[in-house]
């Protein structure tokens, strides 16, 4: 299965990815986890759902941010500036990595 962790992201099931995630302590389980968390917080289907879940994940992506610093370079999508062609997450994302960088810079990803 390509792409297992964007395949079984679950949007109902979003707050036992969060618990598990907060529980680890092995940076590749939380790296692997967050793909699967970012996943589900794209798939959800109401607004208010969605900000709800992005409020949860924005903390810890700014605590984590050198871990998770791929992954978000990755799903804010800085390929186009229309975000109208982008994921829901992407300008939420685009914000984590402003704030962490000021500033669009490929290199940083590293």
């Amino acid at each position: 299965m390509q792409d297992w962790s964007w395949e079984v992201a679950n949007p109902l099931d979003i707050d036992k990815y969060v618990q598990h995630y907060l529980s680890l302590t092995d940076e590749d389980k939380k790296f692997a986890l967050m793909e699967i968390i970012i996943q589900a917080v794209e798939n959800q289907e109401k607004t208010v759902e969605f900000s709800k879940c992005w409020g949860v994940l924005e903390p810890i992506l700014k605590e984590n941010f050198s871990l998770h610093k791929w992954s978000i370079w990755y799903w804010s999508f800085f390929e186009t500036d229309d975000l109208a062609n982008c994921w829901l997450i992407a300008p939420f994302m685009r914000e984590v990595w402003y704030s962490a960088n000021g500033f669009f810079d490929k290199s940083s990803i590293g």
